[in-house]
C-alpha cells in the first residue's frame, strides 16, 4: 500500500530548498545582511525534516511494535532504514574524503584519525563521542540513525499506558527542544546546534523526532 502523503512530500521539498538556501547565503556573512529572515533561519529546515521524519516513519512502522518488540522485527526495521539511506551516505563520504584528499576546496584540510572514518561509516560520528566528522552536513544524517535505533522502543512505551506514556513523551520532548535552545551552542541560532563534540545535536535529533511520533 502507498502510504505517501503529498502534502508533507511538498513539505519536505519546501524544507530541503530552505536548507539549501541558508547554507549558500543565509550562513555566508557577505550575504546574511542582504537575505530574508526565512532563509537566515533556514537550519530549523532540518527540524522541520526530523518532525516529518517522526511522522512517516510511525505512519509505516509504528504498527509492527506497538505489542512487543522482538529481534527479528527491530533488526529488519534498522536494516530496511539502512538499505535506504546507506548507499548515497557512502558515495557522499566518498566525494568529501576524495576533496579533502585532492584539497579541492583550496584551503583548511582536517585531520582524520581512523576512528573518524569509522564513526562516520557506523553512523555514530555526530553522538557526542569527540569525533572529527568527515562530512559535516552528514551530522543529521548520523542523529536521525539514532532516533531509529530508538524508535521501535518509543512506540512500545506510549502504546504501554495511554494517553499517560504520550503525555510524559509530549512532556519530554518539549524539555529536550528547550535544552537545546538554552544550551548556547547555535551556531546563527538557538536551535541551530551541530557540534559533534557535544550530545546535544543527537538531542535535537530525538526531540524532534519524537515530536512526529505524537503528530502520528
Amino acid at each position: 500500500m502507498n502510504k505517501e502523503i503529498r502534502s508533507l512530500t511538498g513539505l519536505r521539498g519546501a524544507a530541503a530548498v530552505l536548507v539549501m538556501f541558508y547554507h549558500f547565503l543565509g550562513a555566508d556573512p557577505f550575504f546574511a545582511a542582504f537575505t530574508p529572515a526565512i532563509v537566515a533561519k533556514g537550519y530549523m529546515g532540518v527540524d522541520v525534516f526530523f518532525v516529518l521524519s517522526g511522522f512517516v516513519i510511525s505512519l509505516s512502522y509504528s504498527r509492527g511494535f506497538a505489542h512487543a518488540v522482538t529481534l527479528p522485527a527491530y533488526a529488519n526495521f534498522i536494516v530496511k532504514r539502512l538499505a535506504r539511506i546507506y548507499p548515497l551516505y557512502i558515495f557522499m563520504l566518498l566525494v568529501f574524503f576524495l576533496k579533502y584528499e585532492m584539497n579541492l576546496g583550496g584551503h583548511w584540510v582536517p585531520y582524520f584519525k581512523l576512528s573518524d572514518f569509522a564513526a562516520c561509516l557506523v553512523l555514530i560520528q555526530a553522538w557526542g563521542f569527540g569525533f572529527t566528522t568527515v562530512a559535516g552536513i552528514a551530522w543529521s544524517l548520523s542523529t536521525e540513525f539514532g532516533a531509529y535505533l530508538v524508535f521501535p522502543f518509543l512506540v512500545r512505551f506510549v502504546n504501554l499506558a495511554r494517553p499517560l506514556a504520550a503525555a510524559v513523551m509530549a512532556a519530554g520532548c518539549i524539555g529536550a527542544v528547550a535544552l537545546v535552545a538554552l544550551s548556547g551552542l547555535g551556531v546563527v541560532g538557538p536551535m541551530d546546534v551541530v557540534a559533534t563534540d557535544s550530545v546535544l545535536p543527537l538531542v535535537r535529533c530525538i526531540a524532534g523526532f519524537g515530536l512526529g511520533m505524537l503528530c502520528y
